[in-house]
C-alpha cells in the first residue's frame, strides 16, 4: 500500500495511551503490558516501604499504580464487552 508515493508498513500493534491496539478483523486490546507495569509498581512499593506509615504506602500507591492503570480503564471494559 502507497501514500503520498510512500509505502506504509504494517504492523501487528498499536500502543495507544499505554494499551497495544491489535491488528486483527475485530477490535482487541493487548493490555498484558499495562497490567505488567501495574504489578511492577504495586511490588517495588511493597518492597522497599516495609518500614512506612500504612498512610504514606497507601498514598505512594495511589501515586504510581493507580495513574499506571487509569489510561487502560477503557480498554479493560471494551475487552470484557467483546469477550476477550
Amino acid at each position: 500500500m502507497r501514500l503520498c508515493g510512500h509505502s506504509v508498513e504494517w504492523c501487528g500493534a498499536v500502543k495507544y495511551l499505554g494499551v497495544y491496539l491489535q491488528s486483527g478483523r475485530f477490535l482487541k486490546f493487548d493490555i498484558s503490558a499495562t497490567k505488567r507495569a501495574s504489578y511492577a509498581a504495586c511490588n517495588s512499593i511493597f518492597m522497599y516501604g516495609s518500614g512506612i506509615n500504612e498512610i504514606a504506602l497507601l498514598c505512594l500507591q495511589v501515586t504510581y499504580s493507580v495513574c499506571v492503570l487509569t489510561y487502560a480503564i477503557p480498554a479493560f471494559f471494551e475487552s470484557n464487552y467483546t469477550g476477550n
